[in-house]
C-alpha cells in the first residue's frame, strides 16, 4: 500500500513534467515557423513584416508584429504614405492547447499550437486607413505542420472627413486551410454587404461568396479552381451627374487551372442573370473563355523574372515601367507559344429589350514563329484568329448610336449647346444608318432579315471579313 501511494503521486508528476517538456517543445516549434513565415512574407517589395516581440513560455507565448505596406513610385497619387499597424499573437502551445480550449471550445485533438491575432489600432497610421479593431484570427496548427486559419471581422463603419468618404462593411468571415509550406491551400470568403459612399459616388455589394483551392504544380505554379458569387451590385455616378447608374444581380464567376503533361490547360466562365444601366435593362449574359497548351515551364519561367523585375519597375514612374515591361511581354509571349497555345472565347452572349447579342472568337499561335524583340511585328504571322457575331439590328443601331451621342455630349460640355436634344437625336439617327450602310457596302456586315452578321479571319497578317480579304485601314472606325 506504501509503494501505491508515491505511484500514485508520482505518475500526475511525471505527466505535467513530460506535458510541460513537449509544450516547451512545441512552442520552440512555434517560434520557428512564425520568424520562418516573417521571412517568406518579407520577400515582398509591397510588405514589410517585423517580429518586434516574442516572449515564450512553457504552455503559453506571446508575440508582436509590425506589419507596413510600402507605396511604390508607380501607385503615386494612390497611396501616398506607407500604412503601418501592429498585430499581437497570443499563441497557445500544444499538444493540448488548454487555454485555446477554454476559449473556444476546440477539439481535444493534439496539435503543435494555436494563435489568436488581433488587429491593433495604432496612433502613426497613414494613407488614410485607420486598422480595425474589431479584425481577429484564429489559427490551429497540426502536429502534421498543416493547419486552418479563421479571419473575422466585426460590422465596421469609416468615415474620413478630409475626403468626405465613408467605408461601411457589415462583417467578413474567411476560413483558410493549408498544407505544409502553403504548397496546398484552400478556403472560403464571405462578406454580407459592404458600401463605400464619397463624392465621387457610391459602391454598395451584397453577398459576396467564394471559395478556392490551389496546389503547387510540378513547374511550381499554383494550379486550382475558384469561385465567385455576388448576389448584387449597385454602382452609382456623382450626384447631378450625367453618369448613369449601373445595377447588376447575380453575378457568377468560375475559373480553374490544371497541368497536362507539359502544358496548362485554363478555363473561366462569368454569368449575369439581370443588369440594367440607367434605365435600361439587360441580361442574361455570359462569357465563356478557354487556354488550352500553355507551355508550363515557359510560364513558370516568366513568373519568375516579371517577379524579380516587378520590384524594380514598380519604383519607377509609369511611362519608364512600361518601356522595361513591353520588352519582358514579347520576350515571355515568345517562350509561352512554343507549345502552339490556343484562346477560345467559345460563347459570349447578352439578351436585351432590343434583341440579343452572340458572338465567338478563337486565337491560335503557331509555335513555330516565335516573335521578336527586333521585330514585334513579326507576331502577326504567329498567329491566326476568327470571330464572328450576330446581333439583332435594333440593338446594333442603339450601340453605334451610344458611341454618336456620348460624342455629342462631350462637344455639348466644351463648346456649349449648339444644337438641342431633338436636333441630336435626328442627326445621330442619320449618321448611325450611314455608318450601318456604308459597312454592309464594304462587306464588313451581312444584314439577314433582322439581324447583322459577321464573320472575320486573320492569317499570316491577312485579314477577310465575310469570304472578302481587307485592308486594315477599312477595320478603322
Amino acid at each position: 500500500m506504501k509503494k501505491v501511494v508515491p505511484a500514485a503521486i508520482l505518475i500526475p508528476i511525471l505527466a505535467a513534467v513530460l506535458l510541460a517538456a513537449v509544450g516547451f517543445r512545441l512552442g520552440t516549434l512555434a517560434e520557428k515557423h512564425y520568424f520562418a513565415f516573417l521571412k517568406r512574407t518579407s520577400e515582398s517589395p509591397y510588405l514589410k513584416c517585423t517580429g518586434q516581440k516574442y516572449d515564450r513560455g512553457i504552455f503559453t507565448s506571446h508575440a508582436r508584429t509590425e506589419i507596413e505596406i510600402v507605396p511604390r513610385e508607380a501607385f503615386s497619387g494612390i497611396i501616398e504614405e506607407p500604412l503601418r499597424f501592429t498585430l499581437l499573437h497570443e499563441i497557445h502551445h500544444g499538444p493540448f492547447p488548454f487555454g485555446a480550449i477554454i476559449e473556444n471550445g476546440m477539439s481535444w485533438k493534439p496539435v503543435m499550437g494555436t494563435v489568436k491575432t488581433v488587429l491593433q489600432r495604432t496612433a502613426d497610421s497613414h494613407g488614410g486607413i485607420d486598422p480595425i479593431e474589431v479584425m481577429q484570427n484564429h489559427t490551429v496548427l497540426h502536429l502534421t505542420g498543416d493547419g486552418v486559419s479563421r479571419f473575422s471581422v466585426a460590422p465596421y463603419r469609416y468615415v474620413a472627413t478630409s475626403e468626405n468618404r465613408e467605408i461601411r462593411l457589415t462583417g467578413m468571415d474567411v476560413r483558410l486551410d493549408f498544407a505544409p509550406d502553403f504548397k496546398t491551400v484552400s478556403g472560403t470568403v464571405n462578406v454580407p454587404e459592404a458600401q463605400t459612399m464619397s463624392s465621387d459616388g457610391t459602391f454598395a455589394m451584397k453577398g459576396f461568396r467564394a471559395s478556392f483551392e490551389f496546389h503547387e504544380g510540378t513547374t511550381g505554379l499554383p494550379i486550382g479552381r475558384i469561385s465567385m458569387t455576388i448576389d448584387a451590385i449597385d454602382l452609382d455616378g456623382p450626384v447631378n451627374s450625367a453618369d448613369r447608374r449601373l445595377q447588376v444581380k447575380v453575378v457568377g464567376i468560375a475559373g480553374a487551372a490544371g497541368e497536362s503533361g507539359a502544358v496548362l490547360q485554363s478555363s473561366l466562365t462569368m454569368h449575369v442573370d439581370r443588369m440594367s444601366l440607367g434605365k435600361d435593362p439587360y441580361g442574361p449574359g455570359s462569357l465563356q473563355v478557354e487556354l488550352r497548351n500553355l507551355d508550363a515551364e515557359s510560364l513558370a519561367a516568366s513568373y519568375r523574372s516579371l517577379k524579380e523585375a516587378g520590384s524594380q519597375i514598380l519604383a519607377q514612374p509609369p511611362e519608364k515601367a512600361l518601356q522595361k515591361v513591353v520588352p519582358l511581354g514579347i520576350q515571355s509571349l515568345s517562350a509561352l507559344i512554343g507549345k502552339s497555345p490556343e484562346i477560345e472565347l467559345s460563347r459570349i452572349s447578352l439578351t436585351t429589350e432590343k434583341g440579343d447579342f452572340v458572338g465567338k472568337a478563337k486565337i491560335v499561335f503557331d509555335g513555330s514563329k516565335s516573335p521578336s524583340l527586333e521585330n514585334p511585328f513579326s507576331l502577326l504571322t504567329a498567329f491566326m484568329a476568327e470571330a464572328e457575331f450576330n446581333v439583332s439590328e435594333r440593338l446594333a443601331h442603339e450601340a453605334v448610336g451610344a458611341i454618336y451621342r456620348e460624342e455629342f455630349d462631350s462637344a455639348r460640355e466644351r463648346h456649349g449647346a449648339a444644337l438641342t436634344r431633338q436636333e441630336m437625336d435626328s442627326l445621330t439617327e442619320a449618321l448611325v444608318n450611314d455608318k450601318l450602310d456604308k459597312m454592309i457596302e464594304q462587306d464588313l456586315l451581312v444584314k439577314d432579315g433582322g439581324q447583322y452578321k459577321a464573320h472575320a479571319t486573320v492569317q499570316a497578317g491577312r485579314v477577310q471579313v465575310n469570304g472578302r480579304r481587307i485592308p486594315l485601314q477599312k477595320l478603322l472606325w
